[in-house]
């Protein structure tokens, strides 16, 4: 070997070397004494360097930064992820229930990202979107390796301008094009009957007028108070039960969720976070449930996830309600929004898992994907549950349940005398261990 090519190989293992004592000098002490720590972020350092070095064009620093940070928080799990500095404000906006997008819910699934909800007579709404579609291409980019908010910029635009997807439903033979128009998003979160259901089945519940039916779409910041108006109306009435659906509701805020909760439930825990350690955090009901003896049914699907099963979970572990359609989606887990220093960014990173009364944590990974411990399990199982509203003669088989078992219950009286299956309630689950596949119902765009 030349003495060029040797002096060359010294000066980059020496700036190797460098810049690994360079990171190591600005981690903790505590870190500094493990050796496995050594190892892994040498590897990374080293890898660094041969990008910097071989790669076929120059790569900017903070792409690398960036795409290491991303990497290592999805190998944790698809809710982790970078917020790149200046991204926080859009992700605080979506949480307001209004934005300019499509109104869409994306997962991360076995089919890559997967539709979990449009909202309800939003842009990808009425383009003919579906829950279960496969999101394989969006403006001409695949976007099966990119990050959630990768996909999100290509989603955003001006109101009015129109974004092109290329999906596919689980019983397509081929991908299909569709052109949806980026409108604000301003998201009614609780509709009744005539909104929230099809002609058919909103005619079937006008003939039992002491059952009232309520659906909320999203937890956004004002749903609690939008729920508070719509079923103030109701207990003056005097209904005798109340159907609350959740279907197709992708979540959004645990706090609005325990605002519903609230109406429900008058004294006791409701929910509590766990980590891998102990309890985190114990939510109480506030004891001011206007509705605590109404006799309740809670509707669910497959796209049921994040707050909208924890409010079915809830409600079932506390013999609160009947719960009616099909297994829920599985995410019961909590992100932080954690700022790095100096202006880097944040992450989002899974922290915790809830857990409700009866034990049970409902949120799918590894080691339970396999088994009945994730999900909330509906008391009656109807498999056609789908998603309300689509068409207007369209038969509800989950709502016809929920009025019969309505029915069944006579005057004013507790939940707990609602007439229950002959099914065993599910087995206490101790915390999982802190890593989940489930998909993440957090995008929205």
């Amino acid at each position: 070997m030349s003495p060029p090519r040797i002096f060359h190989r010294q000066v980059v293992w020496a700036a190797i070397l460098t810049f690994i004592g360079l990171l190591f000098w600005r981690l903790p002490r505590s870190v500094l004494r493990d050796q496995v720590v050594y190892e892994t972020y040498g590897a990374l350092v080293e890898t660094d360097a041969l990008v910097r070095r071989e790669y076929v064009q120059p790569v900017a620093d903070d792409r690398l930064v960036e795409g290491a940070i991303q990497g290592m928080l999805r190998r944790l799990d698809p809710y982790s992820s970078y917020i790149a500095p200046g991204e926080e404000e859009g992700l605080r906006r979506r949480t307001l229930g209004e934005y300019v997008g499509i109104g869409i819910e994306l997962g991360f699934g076995p089919r890559g990202w997967t539709v979990i909800a449009p909202f309800h007579d939003g842009p990808a709404y009425r383009a003919g979107i579906l829950p279960d579609d496969a999101v394989i291409a969006i403006a001409g980019h695949e976007i099966e390796r990119l990050s959630l908010e990768a996909i999100e910029d290509l989603l955003s635009g001006e109101p009015g301008s129109a974004v092109s997807m290329k999906v596919q439903g689980p019983g397509d033979a081929e991908p299909r094009d569709v052109d949806v128009v980026r409108s604000r998003i301003a998201i009614n979160s609780v509709v009744g009957a005539d909104e929230g259901l099809s002609a058919r089945a909103a005619s079937l519940l006008r003939e039992h007028s002491d059952v009232a039916y309520l659906r909320i779409t999203h937890f956004h910041k004002d749903t609690g108070r939008e729920f508070s108006r719509a079923l103030a109306p109701l207990l003056r009435r005097g209904i005798r039960g109340l159907v609350l659906d959740v279907r197709s509701n992708p979540g959004g805020l645990m706090d609005q969720a325990l605002a519903i909760l609230d109406h429900f439930v008058r004294r006791g825990t409701l929910l509590s976070t766990v980590n891998r350690r102990r309890v985190v955090e114990r939510f109480e009901a506030s004891g001011q449930a206007d509705a605590g003896e109404l006799p309740l049914v809670v509707l669910i699907d497959r796209h049921s996830a994040s707050s909208s099963e924890i409010v079915a979970g809830v409600l079932q572990a506390l013999s609160r309600a009947v719960i009616v359609g099909e297994r829920s989606f599985g995410k019961g887990s909590v992100q932080n929004l954690i700022p790095l220093e100096e202006g880097r960014g944040s992450v989002k990173l899974t922290v915790a898992y809830y857990r409700l009364a009866n034990g049970r944590i409902i949120h799918r990974t590894r080691g339970n994907e396999q088994t009945d411990a994730w999900g909330v399990l509906p008391d009656q199982t109807i498999r056609s549950a789908g998603r309300a509203g689509r068409s207007a003669d369209e038969d509800d088989p989950a709502l016809e349940a929920a009025i019969e078992v309505l029915l069944q219950s006579t005057g004013k009286v507790s939940a707990s005398r609602i007439p229950m299956p002959d099914a065993d309630p599910p087995a206490p689950q101790s915390p999982a261990p802190a890593e989940a596949t489930a998909p993440d119902p957090s995008p929205r765009s």
